[in-house]
């Protein structure tokens, strides 16, 4: 019977190589959380600006159509 080629691989790997794939694996994920850690808030701030930024256009904008109801 066959193993899966994942594990036949991983088998068939000297120790300190699969120590050092493993570590990799490792600082990699690190690196991703790091990443989505620092990318997280730009994109919160960005979505935070453009909701302040479309809420104070239609308050101008309402204000506009007020003072056309006052002035008519």
């Amino acid at each position: 019977m066959l193993a899966a080629p994942g594990l036949r691989d991983r088998e068939a790997t000297p120790g300190p190589l699969r120590e050092d794939a493993e570590r990799r694996n490792k600082f990699n994920l690190n690196i991703k959380m790091l990443t989505d850690d620092m990318v997280r808030p730009f994109y919160v701030s960005v979505i935070s600006l453009c909701f302040t930024v479309v809420t104070e256009l239609q308050f101008d904008f309402a204000a506009q159509i007020e003072c056309l109801l006052i002035l008519d």
